[in-house]
């Protein structure tokens, strides 16, 4: 199957599946971090797999197919939501009347895309199962073995693997996948199993139980 039948199956594809809101100004910020175009995007080679038209069309429109919006966001290493203006108009609940220019700078420099990498779209229960079963894989062990472990020896397993990889990442990476120098969160995850509770329930997603007010502002002031 060449390229413009690619093109065409996903073209009867999207007319069966919802369209999605498509943020031109975020999708601009994303390309200017990338230092790339919607012409490099659609190019038949090494591009997304989609024409620069289609892309240009869902600039345009403000809507775009899932699977489109998602290669975007995969080659950008953006959040697909942050190409669909979720977080900003997340953000905007926040506040109550009109943005002064001060609270317009400060949410312009938390809404630059390098502060949603792409890997924010996914799981992380799911990536972390995926990365030991990757490590498991190649080491030709099952994932039914791990799973078939002892409740504190699975813990300690995990613990191992994060104590003996995050200093080889230190070595090689001065900074993460939000330009953060220093790696801040290189051992959230080695913590995150050290405190585990079963019992204890998960945290509130930040966007959904915002306080009164504006937590915004204040969260931020004087910086």
């Amino acid at each position: 199957m060449d390229y413009n039948d690619r093109i065409g199956e996903r073209s009867m594809a999207n007319k069966k599946n919802p369209k999605k809101t498509f943020s031109s100004s975020c999708f601009d910020a994303a390309m200017k971090l990338r230092r790339t175009s919607i012409r490099k995007l659609g190019a038949i080679e090494g591009g997304v797999g989609w024409s620069d038209k289609t892309i240009r069309r869902a600039r345009k429109s403000g809507e775009i197919s899932a699977e489109l919006l998602d290669a975007l966001a995969k080659r950008l290493d953006v959040a697909p939501d942050y190409l669909t203006g979720k977080y900003a108009r997340d953000f905007s609940k926040f506040f109550s009347e009109p943005l002064d220019a001060k609270s317009t700078a400060i949410l312009d420099r938390m809404l630059t895309p390098e502060r949603f990498p792409y890997l924010m779209s996914q799981d992380r229960d799911d990536l972390f199962d995926r990365y030991i079963d990757g490590i498991l894989m190649i080491h030709d062990i099952s994932f039914r073995q791990y799973l078939e472990l002892s409740p504190d020896s699975k813990r300690q397993f995990e613990l191992d693997i994060e104590r003996a990889v995050c200093p080889v990442i230190r070595k090689y990476f001065t900074h993460d996948s939000r330009g953060r120098e220093g790696l801040p969160d290189l051992y959230r995850i080695e913590a995150e199993i050290e405190n585990y509770d079963p019992d204890e329930p998960e945290p509130d997603d930040f966007f959904k139980k915002a306080p009164a007010g504006n937590r915004f502002e204040t969260e931020y002031q004087g910086k």
